[in-house]
């Protein structure tokens, strides 16, 4: 696993808890 495999998780696991929170934020 190389750095840049790493940094292209960590983005996608930021998007992921964005979207995750916008969904919680529009719930209430």
């Amino acid at each position: 696993v190389t750095r840049k495999d790493l940094c292209e998780v960590r983005i996608r696991t930021g998007q992921t808890e964005v979207a995750v929170f916008t969904a919680y934020e529009s719930e209430e």
